[in-house]
């Protein structure tokens, strides 16, 4: 794998990243996420794209793995027949995704250890905590786009993403 023997760059993103339709990279990571997950593949995902021209400067087939990762992570998590919903809009010179899922949830405590490093993770831990080993690798990625992630969680409610992408329009 391309980004485990060396993670993309913010650098060189800037300058061999492409301009991607948001919408183009949401769709094909919903198709990749059906792929990874291992619980509920067939799950309804509703998106709200209200801002489908929204354009970033992306490294398409990373950008796109990175955000499957998290909408497998909300697909495998989420009970049965409920339903993952998508955002996407643009605002602030920024393109923002939300990954929102109703899944178990995430305890406070247990927040930071989802983001850390590969090996650091407690696998069967994690594995009870609801939390897929995708996400330091998924926020790498988003950082490498000049980007950031935030998770944020309820237990017993389920779990948000919030992914910000700097806009085309926007500085990189």
């Amino acid at each position: 794998n391309h980004l485990d023997s060396h993670l993309i760059s913010e650098k060189e993103i800037h300058e061999l990243g492409i301009p991607v339709e948001i919408w183009s990279i949401l769709n094909a990571s919903i198709n990749l996420s059906r792929r990874f997950a291992y619980r509920n593949a067939d799950a309804i995902i509703k998106v709200i794209d209200r801002d489908q021209a929204a354009t970033v400067q992306a490294h398409p087939y990373s950008l796109t793995h990175g955000i499957a990762e998290i909408i497998a992570n909300a697909l495998a998590y989420s009970p049965d027949n409920a339903e993952v919903v998508i955002s996407q809009w643009q605002a602030d010179h920024s393109v923002w995704i939300s990954i929102l899922d109703t899944g178990a949830g995430i305890a406070p405590d247990q927040i930071d250890y989802a983001m850390r490093e590969f090996e650091q993770i407690d696998r069967e831990k994690w594995e009870q905590q609801g939390l897929g080993l995708g996400l330091p690798l998924a926020n790498r990625i988003i950082e490498a786009h000049g980007g950031d992630l935030k998770l944020s969680s309820i237990v017993g409610k389920g779990t948000q993403v919030v992914i910000r992408l700097p806009s085309l329009e926007g500085t990189f």
